[in-house]
């Protein structure tokens, strides 16, 4: 197996993506779900993103460094989302 080459950024931001992952666990416990209800689950969360992308850009610089905060923190939702997807598929 060829060793994972990443930046320091991509370390950081998938050390983010794990920690979001305990904290889903912590609040919801295990889950497992059939696919559609876990493309739903993510589905949400890549709208609540997309609410805040969208809102950066028709306030033009008015806050726009808030919710591109915000797009962000979101956007790192949807990566853990995914990946407790992922998770659930590969324990069946």
């Amino acid at each position: 197996m060829r060793a994972i080459q990443a930046t320091d950024a991509q370390w950081r931001i998938f050390e983010q993506i794990l920690e979001e992952r305990e904290h889903q666990d912590l609040l919801w416990g295990p889950t497992s779900h059939d696919l559609p209800f876990w493309m739903t689950i993510l589905l949400e969360e890549l709208g609540e993103a997309a609410e805040a992308a969208l809102a950066e850009v028709t306030l033009e610089g008015e806050g726009s460094h808030h919710n591109l905060l915000i797009c962000r923190a979101e956007l790192i939702q949807v990566a853990a989302v995914a990946m407790a997807a992922i998770e659930d598929i590969d324990s069946k």
